[in-house]
C-alpha cells in the first residue's frame, strides 16, 4: 500500500501512486487523515511520507527493498494498542535509509533485521513508559543480525532499551550522538544501550555482535545504562555520559575483549 507516501524517483513513476499534492491543492499536510493500512514498500527508490499511519495493531511499515530511502517528513507512526507490533520494519536489506519522523509507542518502534548498510537517524522515539511483560514492552531500536549500521542523532524517551543490538551476525555498527532516557517510572526501564546473542543462543558465553562501537551517545533514567554481553567481543564504548540506579556498565561489559573509555558515569536516586 503506498498511499501515503509521495514518491521522488522519476525513473519508476510507472508504478508509484501518489499522495494528493499538496503543492497543488494549497492545503497543508497536518489537514490530510491519518492513514490506517500498514505501507509496505516494495520496490527501491526515495520515498517521503505525506501523512500519519496509526495502525491498530501489527506492523506500521515495512521495508523489504535495497535502496530505500523514506523521508518521513516530520509525520508520526503510532499503534492503537501500545507496546505491540512494529513502527518499521527494516527486514533482509541493504541500502535503507530513514529519517525525520516520530514512531511509538509500539512494542519495537524500528527494526532492522539481517540487513546491511542501515541508516535511521533524526527520530523522535515516544515511549509510554509501559509496565514490564516478561521483558521489555517497548524497545527503541532493535538490529538483529545486521552489519554496517548507522544509528546517529536520534531522540529516544519512556522505553525499556533504547537501543538493542543483537546476534553474532551483527557487526560493524555505529551507535552515535543518541539522546536516551527511559520513563519517570525508572523500574519499567531496565536498560540504555544493549548489545546481546540471539534469544536462546547456544554457547557459554553466546556469541554476541562484533567490532560495533557506541560513541557521545547520552544516556539516563535508567537502572542500568549499557551492555555488552560476555559474547560481544572487539566493541568500543567511548565518551558517553550515562546517569543510572544500580550501574553504569554492566560486569561483562569487558568480558570479550570490548574497550571501555572516557565514559562519564552518575548514580542517581530512582523518582519518588
Amino acid at each position: 500500500m503506498t498511499l501515503a507516501i509521495n514518491r521522488r524517483n522519476l525513473l519508476s513513476v510507472s508504478f508509484a501512486i501518489f499522495a494528493i499534492s499538496v503543492a497543488a491543492s494549497g492545503s497543508s499536510y497536518a489537514q490530510l487523515p491519518a492513514q490506517t493500512t500498514p505501507l509496505n514498500i516494495t520496490r527501491p527508490g526515495a520515498y517521503v511520507l505525506t501523512r500519519d499511519i496509526t495502525v491498530p495493531s501489527g506492523d506500521a511499515i515495512t521495508i523489504s527493498a535495497n535502496g530505500v530511502t523514506l523521508d518521513l517528513n516530520g509525520r508520526n507512526i503510532s499503534v492503537g494498542t501500545p507496546g505491540t507490533g512494529r513502527g518499521i520494519f527494516i527486514n533482509g536489506v541493504s541500502g535503507v535509509s530513514v529519517k525525520n519522523g516520530k514512531v511509538g509507542a509500539f512494542n519495537v518502534n524500528v527494526q532492522a533485521d539481517n540487513s546491511s548498510n542501515i541508516s535511521l537517524s533524526n527520530l523522535q522515539i515516544i515511549g509510554q513508559n509501559l509496565p514490564l511483560a516478561g521483558g521489555p514492552s517497548e524497545i527503541g531500536i532493535l538490529l538483529i543480525s545486521s552489519r554496517g549500521c548507522l544509528i546517529d542523532h536520534n531522540l529516544i524517551t519512556s522505553v525499556g532499551v533504547g537501543i538493542f543490538v543483537r546476534g553474532p551476525l551483527s557487526g560493524g555498527n555505529t551507535v552515535s550522538n543518541n539522546t536516551v532516557t527511559g520513563g519517570p517510572n525508572i523500574s519499567r526501564s531496565p536498560l540504555g544501550l544493549c548489545w546481546n546473542p540471539l534469544a536462546g543462543a547456544a554457547g557459554n558465553p553466546a556469541p554476541g555482535p562484533k567490532g560495533d562501537r557506541a560513541y557521545n551517545n547520552h544516556i539516563s533514567q535508567f537502572v542500568d545504562g549499557f551492555s555488552f554481553s560476555s559474547g560481544t567481543t572487539g566493541s568500543f564504548a567511548f565518551d558517553n555520559t550515562i546517569s543510572y540506579t544500580n550501574v553504569g556498565f554492566r560486569p561483562d561489559s569487558t568480558v570479550g575483549g570490548n574497550i571501555l573509555q572516557d565514559n562519564i558515569t552518575l548514580q542517581v536516586a530512582p523518582n519518588p
